[in-house]
């Protein structure tokens, strides 16, 4: 009986030395947010969790909806005849959006439709209701419900936007206005797609190619992909405990699912580089516009560059053709020389190398320069690339999307944007 009670007793002095050295360090850390001027918010924490996982996890992380609960929802991809590339749900959500946009129009509706790629769509979730609602406190927009409807696709560059509007008025489909919300696949994108000799006009390669049939995959590509599949488990079930037990409520316990997220979330898109780096350019391609498409020298990255400048005069002619509101912003990207002041975290989350990295550092100020040209063919273009020069606090979730706070930003900007050019004569009533 005295071993017995000895014992006990041991493991309970050693039980509450760990629960004391558990409550020094949930102390310390939130000491030293305290000292660093910025306490911790388990709101915050859980949001960011979030927003990493689905990073991961969806096609094109829309930051504001949280994760998927289980499994990796990936939608069927298919190829497009028009678009390169959709996926079964995005085709679902656009037919109901023509079906609802095909009606006659009524007084107390007022519809956007938002293109561009994942961090337009992103943008399309995260950010709707803010811009609803900054619009809908304008009083030219009294009595009037506006809805924000997402046309965007992760990976889409131009044409593909032009094609997917085009494709929208085709069917019917009359919104009362569109924001293109793009640049930043048009030039990392297309720049990853000259590195690897395929038409830098071309879809994103690695969407594109393996619906096209157009490259295998070897065995070690193969076992990247199941690596990938791997990491994308373990971050799912990461998520899956963090939301039961309520780890974000504890700093301690909150950086480290946080801190782990981002090491699986990076092991991932280190793993995706390495895979498309591999993909093998099919013989078809190579003599398609390929010539001299090695780096960013010379005219192929001149011709995304011009895609983008002519997609835009193309929205443009097609939204005024139909007195539909058009409206062209540049988005702001991580690596974009002087845009923001970055992070640790978003440093250490945010790597990106190679031919993407290239085309943002030197296709943003090209983009920036033709933006000016949009303005003087009287589109309206506004630059959204330095929305984040003055907010040194965390926004991106990785090296081109942002998470719910960085969505708001740019809401507020890009309703600014549509008001300045109503006018002030504008009703949206009038106009339905």
């Amino acid at each position: 009986m005295i071993k017995a009670s000895s014992l006990a007793a041991r493991c309970l002095l050693a039980l509450g030395v760990g629960l004391c050295v558990l409550l020094l360090a949930e102390l310390g850390w939130r000491g030293w947010y305290a000292w660093r001027a910025r306490p911790y918010q388990a709101r915050a924490t859980a949001e960011r969790i979030e927003e990493i996982a689905a990073s991961m996890l969806q096609r094109a992380p829309r930051s504001g909806n949280p994760a998927p609960e289980s499994g990796v929802e990936f939608s069927t991809p298919l190829l497009h005849p028009y678009v390169g590339f959709e996926d079964l749900g995005s085709l679902r959500s656009f037919d109901a959006l023509v079906r609802e946009l095909s009606r006659l129009r009524r007084a107390e509706r007022y519809d956007i439709c938002v293109l561009g790629g994942s961090l337009a769509a992103g943008f399309a979730g995260a950010g709707a209701h803010r811009l609803s609602a900054r619009l809908m406190r304008d009083p030219r927009f009294a009595g009037v419900s506006v809805r924000v409807h997402g046309l965007a696709r992760g990976a889409h560059k131009q044409p593909q936007q032009a094609l997917m509007l085009s494709w929208l008025f085709a069917r019917g489909a009359r919104p009362d206005a569109v924001i293109e919300l793009d640049g930043f696949n048009e030039v990392a994108v297309a720049s990853h797609n000259i590195e690897n000799e395929i038409p830098p006009l071309a879809p994103a390669l690695a969407q594109w190619m393996p619906l096209a049939g157009l490259g295998g995959l070897s065995r070690e590509e193969f076992d990247m992909l199941l690596q990938t599949r791997r990491l994308q488990r373990q971050a799912q079930q990461l998520l899956a405990v963090s939301r039961r037990l309520g780890c974000a409520r504890s700093a301690l316990a909150g950086n480290f699912v946080l801190r782990r997220m981002h090491g699986l979330r990076l092991e991932s898109a280190m793993l995706q580089a390495r895979l498309m780096s591999a993909v093998r350019t099919p013989q078809a391609l190579q003599p398609v516009d390929v010539a001299g498409t090695r780096g960013l020298h010379g005219s192929p990255f001149e011709s995304a560059l011009q895609a983008w400048f002519e997609g835009s005069l193309s929205l443009a002619s097609l939204c005024d053709k139909r007195g539909i509101l058009y409206l062209h912003a540049l988005q702001p990207t991580l690596h974009d020389a002087g845009s923001k002041p970055t992070t640790e975290e978003e440093l250490r989350s945010g790597g990106m190398e190679g031919s993407w990295l290239t085309g943002v550092r030197e296709g943003y100020p090209r983009l920036r320069e033709l933006g000016q040209q949009l303005r003087a063919r009287d589109v309206a273009f506004v630059d959204l690339s330095d929305a984040f020069r003055d907010h040194p606090e965390t926004l991106y979730v990785d090296a081109c999307h942002i998470g719910t706070a960085g969505n708001l930003l740019l809401a507020d900007r890009i309703a600014a944007a549509l008001l300045a050019q109503l006018g002030p004569d504008f009703r949206a009533a009038e106009q339905r």
